[in-house]
């Protein structure tokens, strides 16, 4: 939330929500992220015995895939370049998962969409290359589900792809929701439907927050999220 690291706010009641009692630590209370996902979920209307495909497992990927792999869908798929979060995925349940860092990333992704395609494609990216990667999974008058935020002022598409396909594009940022997402955020944290603890990677204290600054930077192959604690850690 807003205010950095302050330990106290003045909000309105109706901007607060009681985190139910729990023996859940309160670095697994990590509600915002999951209620981004509820959020993609909603806007993905997903139906019974659809096919899906999820592309990226970062830490949103990851919360994804939980969902995923408990709906009641014919299909679901993993795509992403780190062989260590795939294992993740299939942990999860998501079990079919492609490592796109291979080569020869056209002739996967035409044997994977095949004659019928997937009926929703969910980029977690936030990339160009997620983009394009959705574009050629998605079946004609399927859904791409823009859940990935890619900054910046430009982005391309082939427009003459995406009319005579017939996609429809979804924006599933937090502005899109159809409804609170954090009451259903809190209940599937409380129940263990979403488990964030194996994402939580790095858990430290105020004053080792610029040592895990620059294990982010440098790129520390093990970092999926980390959790700043204040007071005696």
């Amino acid at each position: 939330m807003g205010g950095g690291f302050q330990t106290c706010a003045n909000l309105p009641a109706a901007r607060v929500c009681k985190i139910p009692e729990s023996n859940l630590p309160d670095e697994y209370w990590l509600v915002e992220p999951v209620a981004c996902v509820v959020t993609g979920m909603d806007t993905a209307r997903l139906r019974v015995g659809d096919r899906v495909a999820l592309i990226g497992c970062g830490f949103m990927g990851l919360i994804f895939a939980q969902l995923l792999a408990r709906s009641p869908l014919a299909r679901v798929i993993e795509l992403d370049i780190d062989d260590h979060r795939l294992g993740m995925v299939r942990k999860f349940g998501v079990l079919e998962t492609h490592n796109l860092s291979n080569g020869n990333d056209d002739k996967l992704l035409g044997d994977l969409r095949g004659e019928e395609g997937f009926d929703v494609v969910v980029d977690t990216t936030g990339t160009q290359p997620g983009l394009d990667t959705a574009t050629k999974l998605v079946r004609r008058g399927g859904q791409i589900n823009l859940f990935g935020w890619i900054k910046g002022s430009l982005a391309t598409f082939d427009p003459t792809a995406w009319h005579v396909h017939g996609y429809t594009i979804v924006n599933s940022s937090p502005s899109s929701r159809p409804r609170d997402p954090v009451p259903a955020a809190m209940r599937l944290i409380e129940k263990g439907t979403v488990d964030l603890s194996p994402m939580v990677t790095h858990i430290v204290g105020l004053h080792e927050y610029a040592g895990l600054m620059n294990k982010i930077k440098a790129g520390d192959p093990k970092y999926i999220k980390g959790v700043v604690k204040l007071g005696p850690h």
